[in-house]
């Protein structure tokens, strides 16, 4: 049987701080790769950031409003606005990194090495994980109603979070222990766990079961259930215009403004989940089977090219996919329109008020001259 000591000495732990080891001083990065490197970090990096942090508290003002507070979907929304935030704030502290390759702190290197990549990796997958249950949920609306009229309980989405973190939790945990950081000179590499290239067993089982279980498998649930709402989308269509057909008592139309709801929300989830396949898969695929033995920047300048494009695609979408929410949904369309309306309504009072009060002085002022006249 495996233990967790033969994982653990699948790489060099770093529970101590080595001596710099000015002999050893053999890392070279290619001049393409640092240029292309300081095109990705310190060009696109911040751009990204700043559009993901402005775009996310924008949809932070709509998603909160408290007539949004009785839709179902509205609070996975808030999950997910809350873990791209956060995922665009750990951009920060790279932003600022002059040196991405090598650094001159040990304490920054293994920060970064056992911490900020684990950090991501967490973010990803618990975003992964809510457009899986956001999916399940849809395809209990079409399939089985009466489950989801279960779901529909705010304490259901609440053990399915604090089941999420912890098995999240405990599966990334041994990556602390994994990573390496190695001297250099007087400087520092960064070997993150997920990248590193090993032939032990246990740390090769490791890496199956985190791509297996935390990549592969969840994409392929959304797949499948996105097939499966799509073929039942297509059954509530026909129903809804047999319905339609008929003499339109109240009822039905009450029932049918429901419906056309259940099918825009369907559609929503659909467009969400076919942009994460396109943007986010890619990436996933490629940072599961980029391995180095050497440390980060020593690929070739095709690897880090693709990384820079997927890596792209995955922020646009942490951008984009409560966006896709906001503008397809009716629901969240109108909360803009009366932020806006309310917005335009003070901004007009105010210039009233300040009209009025210059009249008002005026009026003064001409009556002044009067009397002293």
């Amino acid at each position: 049987m495996l233990s967790l000591l033969e994982l653990f000495n699948a790489s060099v732990l770093v529970h101590y701080k080595p001596a710099a080891d000015s002999s050893n001083n053999d890392y070279y990065v290619p001049d393409d790769v640092k240029e292309l490197l300081q095109v990705r970090y310190h060009v696109v990096l911040p751009i990204l950031a700043v559009l993901g942090m402005v775009a996310n508290v924008l949809c932070i003002a709509v998603v909160w409003r408290p007539k949004l507070r009785s839709m179902h979907v509205n609070s996975y929304l808030k999950v997910m606005i809350l873990l791209d935030l956060l995922s665009f704030i750990l951009f920060i502290p790279v932003i600022f990194d002059t040196e991405y390759c090598l650094y001159d702190s040990y304490a920054y290197a293994f920060f970064t090495t056992n911490i900020g990549w684990l950090l991501i990796y967490w973010i990803k997958s618990a975003t992964c994980f809510v457009l899986v249950f956001m999916t399940y949920d849809r395809f209990l609306a079409i399939w089985f109603k009466h489950k989801f009229r279960q779901v529909l309980n705010p304490g259901v989405l609440k053990k399915r979070m604090i089941v999420l973190i912890i098995w999240l939790t405990l599966s990334l945990l041994p990556e602390i222990f994994i990573g390496e950081v190695r001297p250099n000179g007087q400087e520092w590499i960064s070997i993150p766990g997920f990248k590193m290239m090993s032939e032990n067993l246990a740390f090769r089982l490791y890496k199956a079961y985190l791509g297996l279980f935390l990549a592969i498998i969840p994409s392929l649930v959304i797949i499948c259930l996105s097939f499966g709402i799509v073929i039942g989308f297509k059954s509530s269509i026909e129903e809804r215009r047999t319905r339609l057909s008929y003499r339109a008592s109240t009822k039905t139309v009450e029932r049918s403004k429901k419906s056309r709801r259940q099918l825009v929300q369907t559609v929503t989830v659909l467009v969400v989940n076919a942009s994460y396949g396109v943007c986010s898969v890619p990436y996933a695929i490629l940072a599961a089977l980029y391995e180095t033995k050497d440390g980060q920047c020593t690929s070739n300048v095709t690897v880090e090219l693709w990384l820079l494009v997927f890596h792209c695609l995955v922020s646009l979408w942490s951008i984009t996919n409560v966006f896709i929410f906001i503008v397809l949904n009716k629901d969240y369309r109108d909360e803009v329109k009366c932020m806006l309306n309310c917005t335009k309504n003070n901004n007009n009072k105010l210039t009233g008020k300040g009209e009025s009060n210059s009249a008002f002085w005026i009026t003064i002022t001409s009556d002044e001259i009067k009397s002293n006249v």
